[in-house]
């Protein structure tokens, strides 16, 4: 499995990273996906705090590759954009966009 850079991770205190995995939890029964790269982000800044990590995420945590996909499906964003967002809302944006595409393949 690949592994986010430390220097790439959220800098996200204890709380932080409490309610990242809390909602995680909660969003995997109807958006895997997300959940899935909640836990990974999360999961990184457990790392850069210096943590084994207790998240089981399958898929790394790449942001810069998130940031660029999520730019490039919604037009007019920039990172500094997704930076100012909260991070449930982001990853709200990310489950709509891959929702979105799912169904445009299908068609």
């Amino acid at each position: 499995m690949e592994v986010v850079p430390l220097e790439m991770a959220c800098d996200w205190d204890e709380e932080a990273i409490a309610v990242a995995i809390e909602s995680a939890q909660s969003l995997m029964e109807f958006d895997p996906d997300g959940a899935r790269q909640l836990l990974a982000q999360a999961q990184a800044a457990e790392r850069k705090r210096g943590k084994v990590s207790r998240v089981g995420a399958k898929e790394p945590y790449d942001p810069a590759r998130l940031y660029a996909r999520m730019c490039r499906y919604y037009k007019g964003w920039t990172p500094r954009d997704i930076d100012a967002m909260h991070f449930v809302t982001f990853f709200a944006m990310v489950r709509e966009a891959s929702i979105a595409s799912e169904e445009e393949q299908a068609e």
